[in-house]
């Protein structure tokens, strides 16, 4: 009997509990949903951003040249030392002592002993020719055979004489052995051009195709795959062959310089963002510890930190859209705790007055939320972590949010239950004076929030890289803040135009301005928290827009036309040959060479400057091709203007050559000499790289080239509709094989083939890859998250004095006040603070991006260009359409709230009546 009494009374108070929640179940099941929503955001967000973060990631590093992903040792043999032997085994051995973060990154792996083909002449009967003129090289790699099937003869096995034999057999590639007219059984000798008596016979055995082209293991230069043509008549080819370790150390011994080297590909797609920090540094110290004598190759610590800290920028960015969203979510679940509280005032009032304490008051709302809360939160956390992705270090802020969430029953009842009496008075008659309580906190909240602005702008992101707290929580603060000066500031104009409303005729009008006017009838808790949602949302789409506008803006700059053709340089009739393309409507000429010197005048004196990159451009041309293409970007009178003169032409320079210049000076193009003025002064330039800090710019038009010695354009730019990149890459091509063959059309390839880029493929080039999803996602995330819980905010701060407008429809229906009148009177009473909730959030979202653009360098996500804040009309039109969404939102949950409160019971005794 006692064990059943024990659990009687341990039992007792839960189901008091639960008949309690069952009969405020739409309450409390409201409060279970923003809890279950809130887990799934902090379990589910983090996951999706990992996701779409690493997949940026292994997106960058796999575009990059292979050369640039590898990570190589390098070593150079000399005085007849013998090393091929061990090589293999070091290859092993230096993986082994890679840090662990980069050694998990490696998949590929060779190691290849090389000599020549630079400086090693090919001679004998067997060369055609028409290539009798080859510098050849051998090299051997590991694991050669395994990556390539024979089409012809057999894989090298030259005899081991222990380094005394002169003769080493080789294979070579098929394309290689069709170019150079080789095949098995074929001689050579290979022979030093500057050292006499050394010499060693190559016999081609067998002839080989890759299994994979694009294997790490035939990328060398020159390739071994391809041979290399001359790119002029009188230069030679240039070809690889594979031999076998015993060949490669017959050629040790005869005192000839061999190149070793061992290779580590890396694989992308073992790369997560959570390991950047780690490979950077474990490559790092790979690069102070490599082997006395040996170059260690990386290059790919640089692209990770380039990424790094874009990932700073975007965390930084998407704090502020999280916090918004967020604190949006916990203002709701505040709001939805509350307006259960205040559903059972009378409850609440009558058990004060029997003698409850707050005490058991507090305890009460605090099993209804264990009941409700954890089992929501707990749902949500399951849900979020079905997400496919990394998980986020998110766990503290779950529990934080759903401890708050817990809490904040009881602390609402308790609320309530301290202000608790016998009857509710009436405290529409007079206008409410806000206590010194609430004035307090309403000044803490706008210093708190212009101190953290002023922090925030002096110390931006941390060193570290990480998401600076105030970064997060200034932007709310300004938004709660915004909220309260709008709530003190604008009953008193309302009020004003209330006074016109009483010398109209109508009712509704007045008495709705007036309901409006009234501070103390405002619901300040729904508009700061409507406030913070609409300024999230629309920060996100603000921000969205300037980034657009920032790479449209950066696409004009990198092509200021329809497309851009470039190449090593081009005979000057190619601007004819493109011009009949067909879709091409206008052509300009560019000239570009970096690390050119440039010096002062002798009559303006000074020393010699630093180099700079010149840019030759066709102005008249190049500014029809902007023109005719729509670009932004006019090109300056300066180079439009500028006429033929045996002077100073005059140029553009970029600040850093304005101020070492003294006006005058002279630089070399194509190896001619030409003077220049300083005409203008600019810090950027259409087709010059925004990292570049040091350019002239000069006009083709006012160079006077000498005779015969015309300049060749190594560039265009074209303006046209549905251009063809393949037939303008084919007539680039040909342009550069007649220079190259000095007019002669060759069948060869150009040492550099014709790169044809139109600006929409750039301008969707900044959009791929990256970070570029994750801010997609960021974006969309927070403008529709930010306008959910705007309309949601907007239904709670109509559910907040719907008990005090109910009673106040019951005392109009029975003075003859029409159903539509009461829409109406309760537009003129919502209209004003919601209309004003919008603006102030609306503002303050526009102004955001202005305030925190120098912490989170948006320029990043924009290839350099300045990032300005970009007001869309459609975002204009979206807080318009909000605004009308609002209103019927509002409308329809007073409907709904007026069936549920039922307005015939609504004057009873003790209802205030």
């Amino acid at each position: 009997m006692s064990a059943r009494r024990e659990r009687k009374r341990i039992g007792g108070p839960l189901r008091h509990a639960w008949r309690r929640v069952r009969a405020f179940g739409g309450h409390f099941a409201l409060l279970g949903v923003l809890a279950m929503v809130a887990a799934l955001l902090i379990t589910a967000a983090p996951r999706i951003a990992n996701r779409l973060t690493d997949e940026g990631l292994q997106a960058d590093i796999a575009a990059q040249p292979s050369a640039l992903r590898d990570l190589t040792y390098d070593e150079v043999a000399f005085s007849g030392e013998t090393r091929v032997a061990g090589g293999g085994d070091k290859l092993e051995s230096r993986l082994r002592a890679m840090p662990p973060a980069v050694r998990r990154l490696v998949d590929e792996r060779w190691y290849a002993a090389q000599v020549g083909p630079r400086r090693l002449t090919a001679t004998g009967p067997d060369l055609h020719p028409e290539t009798l003129r080859v510098e050849f090289g051998l090299r051997a790699v590991t694991g050669a055979s395994d990556t390539a099937t024979l089409v012809a003869g057999r894989w090298p096995k030259t005899p081991d004489e222990g380094g005394q034999g002169r003769r080493v057999e080789a294979a070579i590639a098929e394309r290689v052995a069709a170019v150079l007219r080789l095949q098995p059984g074929s001689r050579f000798r290979l022979k030093p051009v500057d050292r006499t008596g050394l010499q060693v016979e190559v016999v081609i055995v067998g002839v080989f195709a890759p299994t994979d082209p694009a294997a790490g293991i035939w990328q060398s230069l020159p390739p071994m795959l391809d041979a290399a043509a001359p790119t002029s008549g009188e230069g030679p080819f240039e070809a690889l062959a594979l031999t076998d370790p015993a060949g490669m150390r017959a050629v040790e011994a005869l005192v000839w310089p061999v190149a070793h080297s061992w290779h580590y590909r890396v694989d992308p797609h073992r790369l997560s963002a959570g390991e950047v920090e780690p490979v950077i540094s474990g490559l790092l110290r790979m690069q102070r510890e490599r082997p006395t004598g040996t170059r260690f190759t990386a290059s790919l610590h640089l692209e990770l930190q380039r990424f790094a800290d874009k990932i700073g920028s975007v965390r930084a960015l998407l704090a502020v859209v999280a916090a918004g969203v967020l604190a949006t979510l916990g203002g709701l679940i505040a709001l939805a705790a509350a307006l259960a509280a205040e559903r059972r005032r009378s409850e609440i009032t009558l058990l004060r007055a029997r003698g409850g304490a707050l005490t058991t008051m507090a305890g009460r709302g605090l099993a209804e939320s264990m009941l409700v809360v954890p089992v929501a939160a707990a749902v949500g956390w399951v849900a979020g972590g079905a997400v496919p992705g990394r998980p986020g270090d998110t766990a503290w802020l779950l529990l934080l949010a759903a401890g708050a969430a817990v809490v904040a029953v009881p602390v609402t009842t308790l609320a309530i239950a301290r202000r608790a009496e016998p009857g509710t008075a009436r405290r529409d008659l007079v206008v409410a004076r806000p206590s010194l309580r609430r004035l307090t906190a309403e000044s803490s909240v706008l210093v708190i929030a212009a101190l953290g602005a002023f922090l925030l702008r002096r110390r931006g992101l941390s060193a570290q890289n990480s998401v600076d707290p105030y970064l997060v929580s200034v932007p709310v603060l300004l938004a709660a803040g915004a909220a309260v000066l709008a709530l003190r500031v604008y009953p008193w104009p309302l009020r004003q135009v209330g006074r016109l409303a009483e010398r109209r005729r109508g009712v509704v009008p007045f008495l709705g301005i007036a309901r409006a006017g009234r501070s103390g009838d405002t619901p300040a808790a729904p508009v700061t928290v409507l406030v913070v949602a609409i300024a999230t949302a629309i920060f996100s789409a603000v921000v969205a827009g300037g980034i657009a506008d920032g790479r449209d803006r950066a696409a004009d700059r990198a092509v200021p036309g329809d497309v851009l053709v470039t190449g090593e340089a081009f005979p000057p009739q190619t601007t004819e040959a493109l011009a009949r393309v067909p879709g091409v409507r206008a052509v300009g000429r560019i000239a570009a060479e970096r690390g050119q010197p440039v010096r002062p005048t002798a009559e303006a004196g000074g020393a010699d400057l630093a180099e700079v990159s010149v840019l030759v451009v066709d102005g008249p041309a190049v500014a029809r091709v902007a023109a005719e293409s729509g670009v932004r970007p006019a090109v300056p009178a300066a180079l439009t203007g500028a006429a033929a003169t045996a002077g100073a032409a005059p140029a553009l320079v970029s600040p850093a050559v304005a101020a070492d210049l003294p006006g005058h000076g002279f630089t070399t193009v194509q190896g001619q000499r030409y003077e220049f003025r300083v005409a203008g002064v600019t810090s950027s330039f259409p087709t010059i790289a925004p990292d570049v800090k040091r350019f002239v710019v000069l006009p083709w038009q006012a160079l006077a080239a000498p005779a015969g010695r015309p300049l060749d354009p190594t560039g265009f730019l074209l303006a046209g509709a549905d251009i063809d990149a393949a037939v303008v890459r084919e007539v680039g091509d040909r342009g550069q094989r007649e220079r190259a063959r000095g007019g002669t059309i060759a069948t060869v390839a150009p040492v550099e083939p014709t790169t044809v880029l139109s600006r929409s493929d750039y301008r969707q080039q900044l959009e791929a890859g990256g970070v570029n999803s994750l801010l997609s996602f960021g974006f969309g995330a927070g403008v529709l998250g930010g306008t959910l819980l705007a309309l949601l905010a907007i239904a709670f701060a109509v559910l907040a004095g719907a008990a005090a407008r109910v009673r106040l429809l019951a005392r109009l229906r029975i003075l003859g006040l029409s159903r539509r009148q009461w829409r109406g009177l309760l537009a003129y009473e919502l209209g004003p603070p919601m209309g004003v909730a919008l603006c102030t959030g609306a503002l303050v979202g526009a102004a955001l991006p202005a305030l925190l653009a120098p912490v989170l360098q948006l320029s990043n996500f924009a290839d350099g260009a300045p990032v300005g804040v970009h007001v869309d009309v459609r975002v204009v039109g979206a807080v318009l359409a909000l605004a009308a969404l609002g209103l019927i939102t509002a409308v329809v949950v007073e409907a709904t709230a007026n069936r549920r409160l039922r307005l015939a019971e609504a004057l009873q005794p003790g209802e205030g009546s």
